[in-house]
């Protein structure tokens, strides 16, 4: 059995990839297993939320190593710093723990500036014993980048069984006529549909649609100039033209989320910059086809015909949007049938494809521990640069292998002091409370639920709270 500390363990991605450990040894006949996300000191799971990851934390890597085979990197590291990671690269190296990391973003969906996000890639893919990532066009770029060959693998099912097929009936039963879905979630760095929203909501009133954009009320509260200016332009678009339905609301449960997917025809994805889309996923598994602006690498998640468009400038949304409502009337024999399958066919297509990712999973797994945990060149000349920069810090490494209870308590504490200042990776929030400026890890609505962000929500900007375990 490997044991395998995933960052993050909690989330729907990893859920569907890895099994959980069951029993505190880890123990469940699986052949790769998932560790539990380790509470800070003074906590325990289901305590409330916390961040950054423990795991991404070099004090309780020496602590833990022994019950730890491979470190698996999803997303969730913008807590720590460059530096830090670089220090806890090397520790991984002395404790001889293989690291996997599977890039998602190469654009951070909650970030603006990018250059701390692609920093920290620099210091994890070229460390990492193997790359995974979702489509071959993120592999082109990591091989051009870096110079590391990844596995793609596709993403996986993000919809319980359940509403799956509960999706296809609830579409056939609801009320004629095209509808058309911008979820903006709250508003996070990457959401800015205002260049577009216009001339969409001009072609769906020729189409005789309705056009409804969801806010979370969160928004309502904000201080970021940004979020309230798009809340802002989207209520007089809805004030001005008769077919836009804006509905500024809580955060949707999973339920409910499920339900206004599966009720939609068409989903309009408002990324301003990314690489892949979970909310991509989330769609195609309920039945709605996706319309995005042209940035990432959202058009090589799936390719079926009636399922994804894209527009390249904002006057050219509407011509996308009637061809794809073209090709999915054309495709399903009726506007309310999903092209792509029914759902049981979506199901099997989704099983055949998740198994196959698990077997790779622990295939990488395999030959990480077979060929040990050493990093790539790159890495190891990154870690000698910190080294002269931070020298004391780098080597109270060395301090943490003394196997007296004394010398470990201390050098325990002096390398905490070393890798965390006041502001940076350290933040713990009281059980159930989030900070003024929480983003949605989604560009739309849901609650603290397990479809918050697919792919890649469990990102939270420095200082912010952790998603609690097995939400989005």
């Amino acid at each position: 059995m490997i044991r395998v500390a995933s960052v993050p363990s909690a989330h729907p991605y990893v859920d569907r990839l890895l099994p959980r450990a069951i029993g505190t040894d880890g123990a469940g006949g699986d052949r790769a297993v998932r560790l539990e996300d380790p509470p800070p000191p003074g906590r325990t799971a289901g305590d409330g939320v916390w961040w950054p990851p423990m795991v991404l934390d070099p004090v309780w890597l020496v602590a833990h190593a022994d019950e730890v085979d491979v470190v698996h990197v999803h997303f969730g590291f913008e807590s720590s710093t460059t530096a830090q990671l670089t220090l806890w690269v090397q520790e991984l190296r002395r404790a001889g723990i293989p690291l996997v990391a599977t890039v998602h973003d190469l654009a951070n969906p909650h970030l603006t500036d990018q250059q701390a996000h692609l920093d920290a890639l620099g210091v994890l893919v070229p460390a990492a014993a193997e790359v995974i990532t979702l489509t071959p066009g993120v592999a082109a770029v990591i091989r051009e980048r870096w110079g590391r060959e990844a596995v793609v693998l596709p993403h996986p099912q993000i919809a319980d069984d359940a509403w799956v097929r509960r999706s296809d009936t609830s579409r056939c039963n609801r009320q004629r006529g095209l509808r058309v879905g911008v979820p903006l979630g709250a508003v996070r760095a990457n959401v800015d549909p205002t260049s577009w929203l216009a001339p969409l909501a001009a072609t769906v009133g020729e189409l005789g649609g309705t056009l409804v954009v969801t806010v979370n009320d969160e928004v309502l509260r904000s201080d970021d100039a940004r979020r309230l200016d798009v809340l802002a332009a989207v209520e007089g678009l809805a004030s001005a033209v008769a077919c836009v339905d804006l509905r500024v609301r809580p955060r949707l449960d999973d339920d409910a989320l499920a339900a206004w997917i599966a009720g939609t025809d068409v989903v309009v994805l408002p990324y301003a910059h990314g690489t892949h889309s979970g909310w991509l996923e989330l769609c195609w598994d309920l039945g709605a086809s996706c319309l995005s602006p042209a940035v990432g690498h959202y058009a090589e998640q799936h390719d079926d015909v009636g399922f994804h468009a894209e527009f390249d400038e904002p006057e050219a949304v509407g011509t996308a949007l009637q061809h794809l409502v073209a090709d999915r009337t054309r495709a399903g024999g009726e506007p309310w049938q999903v092209p792509w399958g029914d759902a049981a066919e979506r199901l099997a297509r989704r099983s055949s494809a998740d198994e196959h990712a698990r077997r790779v999973h622990e295939e990488v797994y395999d030959r990480v521990l077979g060929a040990g945990a050493a990093p790539g060149a790159a890495t190891v000349e990154q870690v000698g640069r910190v080294e002269q920069v931070d020298r004391p810090a780098a080597a109270l490494g060395e301090r943490l292998g003394d196997s007296l209870g004394h010398s470990l308590r201390e050098g325990l504490r002096s390398l905490t002091s070393a890798l965390h200042n006041p502001c940076a990776g350290s933040t713990r929030v009281t059980a159930g409370t989030s900070p003024p400026d929480v983003v949605d890890g989604s560009p739309g609505p849901g609650s603290p639920s397990r479809w918050r962000d697919p792919v890649g929500s469990t990102r939270v900007p420095v200082g912010a709270t952790r998603v609690v375990a097995g939400s989005w």
